[in-house]
């Protein structure tokens, strides 16, 4: 008897088409006096043949993992630092984004219930039950299977509630925080497909709405250091969360229909007795205005008019114990500081400030308006300011400097784990040296390891650099 296996591992993985080859007819080679047996034997042939085999390409599995939710039957009142009972409740979505159906499912989320039946799952609105759910209490994971598979472009939909408790914060803030880990294996290849979503909500028991602004950390030129920037680099704009207290955001909810979280932007405006209005725009666009799970808006005036107050950050530096105006504000001495942000009341600060929540059928109520701090991370590079655009394939030629390509044209480009997404004309890599020789003399070490290791003749001139690399926004201040 003869065996043979195929040279290559199906399935096989194709780096260049982002895809899997697999080996058709359940693994089995065939040849003119027909197909070999799965295990790959076959009598020895009196005379010489031809092994043939069959392979098929697939696209990777991959999965869209997105987690919702809201907070729910919480305490009316309470203080700072109370420790809180309260109920939330979850939607996490599974959407099929790859090449092949999905099937076997594990879900790492320390808010799951232990029983898979209090979940209540769908594919595309329609029902389905979780096969063979498995339950472990200690890493908080369950694994399934579904009656049927999870085709190309559909999502698998779970709800369900949770008891939880949290400690009050800054202005009685409940937040309540959450991560989903979901790993998918694909049905053809048996490869797995991974995919994470983190999840903030915040509600105030106080009758205020919290504007909080989002941190910032920029980069800007400097010396060897990372410190004397030269003047001009641009202080991005900034973002904001808002909080609304439980009762206002479960009005909301129950006037819009909405069991998640609400983009505000067509509900929330701000106004004081002067007659300045501002509301709430999507910071990416409606779609992609995501952080942790939480909206991010810009603040933009809705009726300008002669007098309308300008939205202005001022900074607290900590050193001398003073706040600075974001127009006043110099950032050529500000490299590798951190500074507290919030809003700039003006000379004149706006009288009686009043954030209004209205649908187009009702007010639901007014409320006070409360600023809490963000902050915001200024860092120096050791010369100037080095980005290079990401190019749209891989060089025909070695490189000058070091450089990126995008892997496909449809690669999207996001704010660190955020769903903010940034335009792809706008992002650029930073190179950067390191400032300090511990890590020169570190990678040193490493690469005179290898070197021993693979035997590299002594004669051979061996060069190596070790730099710091991150994607940054362009148009917004590097960050």
């Amino acid at each position: 008897m003869v065996t043979v296996q195929p040279h290559v591992q199906s399935p096989f993985w194709d780096e260049a088409n982002g895809g899997y080859w697999m080996l058709q007819n359940d693994g089995r080679w065939g040849s003119a006096v027909g197909d070999i047996a799965a295990d790959g034997t076959f009598p020895m042939p009196s005379t010489p043949i031809t092994l043939t085999a069959t392979w098929a390409f697939t696209e990777a599995p991959a999965i869209k993992v997105e987690k919702d939710g809201s907070i729910q039957n919480a305490p009316t009142n309470g203080k700072e630092g109370d420790t809180v009972s309260y109920t939330a409740h979850y939607t996490l979505s599974l959407q099929n984004t790859g090449g092949e159906p999905l099937n076997q499912f594990t879900i790492c989320d320390a808010t799951l219930p232990p029983n898979a039946a209090d979940i209540i799952a769908e594919i595309d609105g329609k029902p389905v039950t979780l096969g063979n759910p498995s339950y472990d209490a200690q890493t908080h994971t369950l694994t399934f299977t579904l009656p049927q598979e999870l085709q190309q472009g559909e999502t698998l939909v779970l709800s369900y509630s949770s008891s939880r408790t949290g400690t009050l914060g800054y202005k009685t803030q409940l937040t309540d925080e959450s991560q989903a880990d979901v790993t998918a294996v694909g049905t053809k290849t048996g490869v797995s497909a991974l995919d994470d979503a983190t999840l903030e909500m915040q509600v105030t028991l106080r009758n205020v709405i919290i504007l909080t602004p989002a941190d910032i950390v920029i980069y800007a030129g400097g010396d060897e250091n990372g410190n004397n920037v030269a003047p001009g680099t641009d202080l991005p704009e900034p973002g904001f969360f808002v909080t609304l207290p439980l009762a206002a955001e479960q009005a909301l909810r129950a006037a819009t229909g909405d069991t998640e979280q609400v983009n505000l932007s067509s509900y929330l405006t701000f106004t004081d007795a002067n007659e300045n209005v501002w509301g709430l725009e999507p910071f990416c666009g409606e779609e992609y205005s995501k952080s942790d799970g939480h909206f991010l808006y810009r603040l933009v005036p809705v009726q300008v008019h002669d007098g309308q107050k300008k939205i202005e950050m001022q900074f607290y530096d900590e050193e001398l114990g003073t706040q600075i105006r974001q127009s006043e504000f110099d950032i050529t001495n500000a490299l590798q500081q951190e500074y507290a942000m919030t809003i700039y009341p003006g000379e004149i600060p706006a009288v009686d400030p009043v954030a209004v929540l209205q649908t187009a059928d009702q007010e639901i109520g007014k409320y006070g308006i409360d600023v809490s701090a963000g902050k915001l991370m200024i860092r120096g590079t050791t010369g100037s300011l080095d980005t290079q655009p990401v190019a749209d394939a891989m060089p025909e030629t070695q490189p000058e400097q070091i450089s990126v390509y995008a892997f496909s044209d449809d690669t999207e480009y996001y704010i660190n784990q955020s769903e903010l997404k940034v335009q792809p004309k706008n992002v650029a890599l930073l190179v950067d040296h390191i400032v300090s020789s511990v890590y020169d003399q570190t990678l040193q070490a490493l690469a005179s390891d290898v070197i021993d290791r693979i035997q590299v003749s002594p004669q051979k001139v061996l060069r190596y650099q070790f730099r710091y690399l991150d994607l940054v926004d362009t148009s917004m201040g590097n960050t």
